[in-house]
């Protein structure tokens, strides 16, 4: 066995959080990550970027839990251990595998449609940026029709694009519509998200994120999530019923203030928070 992997289990042994015989595999140590490590108690991290990753994941003893967090870090424990050993965090649905123990990386499509419908009443016209069509969208706007909304995508080829499909879609039924900014690598990504609440924001247009960063960038709303009780929630997940679930501790927060200054009627209710 190699040095580096003696050490690790020594400092499982050692750990306060080693009780429970726990150790993470993580994509970062930053951000939502630290978050859900706290609420998993600090458990002795093993960085997926780093070297001999499988072979340290397959030294540690039988018994150890393993809590992974991000899809680097997934796709290295999958290698090394069966899904018995492991459960998932900060992956999206779509990249988890059947008999895997999982809190999903955001609540569903469907929770969110409901946040939506009853956070901005009369507001029913849904722009959905995308750059490829995937087999969920149909059944995504018959669950938005059935909210009472009608979902709208927007087909884009890149970045500069989706911008400019943005400002032709705005410019009729603004007091009618809300812009879902949904994760796309090529429409929704690092590079245009502050341009394209600056379009919404411009044609006095509700946008909604998926990430309390887009409230920062000028979004009326964003689905937020507290990730130190998704860890925990993660840790009851492992050891409990094991299976696939959503977070328990999400939902929707809109800037009232932006909203009231937008004219954007606003109301609280289950999963909507508005923030005054």
């Amino acid at each position: 066995m190699k040095a580096s992997a003696l050490l690790l289990l020594a400092a499982v042994a050692t750990s306060p959080a080693a009780a429970a015989d726990v150790v993470a595999v993580v994509d970062a140590q930053k951000g939502p990550y630290a978050d859900v490590l706290r609420g998993l108690g600090g458990p002795p991290v093993i960085e997926a970027h780093g070297k001999d990753v499988v072979t340290k994941i397959r030294s540690l003893a039988p018994a150890t839990q393993v809590m992974v967090l991000g899809e680097a870090a997934l796709a290295a424990t999958r290698k090394a251990v069966p899904p018995a050993r492991y459960c998932v965090g900060l992956v999206r649905a779509t990249a988890l595998r059947e008999g895997e123990c999982a809190i999903q990386l955001e609540p569903t499509l469907e929770m969110q449609l409901d946040w939506i419908a009853r956070a901005f009443p009369g507001r029913n016209r849904v722009l959905l940026l995308r750059s490829q069509v995937e087999p969920r969208h149909a059944e995504l706007a018959r669950q938005a029709e059935a909210r009472g909304l009608r979902l709208v995508f927007v087909d884009v080829t890149g970045g500069g694009d989706a911008v400019r499909a943005l400002q032709a879609e705005v410019t009729t039924e603004r007091e009618k519509t809300v812009v879902w900014l949904r994760p796309d690598d090529k429409a929704v990504n690092a590079s245009t998200v502050g341009p394209l609440c600056k379009r919404a924001l411009a044609a006095r247009v509700v946008a909604v994120g998926f990430s309390s960063y887009f409230l920062k960038a000028g979004a009326v709303a964003a689905v937020q999530q507290d990730f130190e009780r998704t860890g925990q929630q993660l840790l009851r997940q492992a050891h409990g019923p094991r299976g696939q679930a959503v977070p328990q501790h999400t939902g929707l927060e809109v800037n009232g203030r932006l909203a009231g200054r937008l004219g954007v009627s606003v109301q609280d209710g289950a999963g909507v928070v508005v923030r005054r």
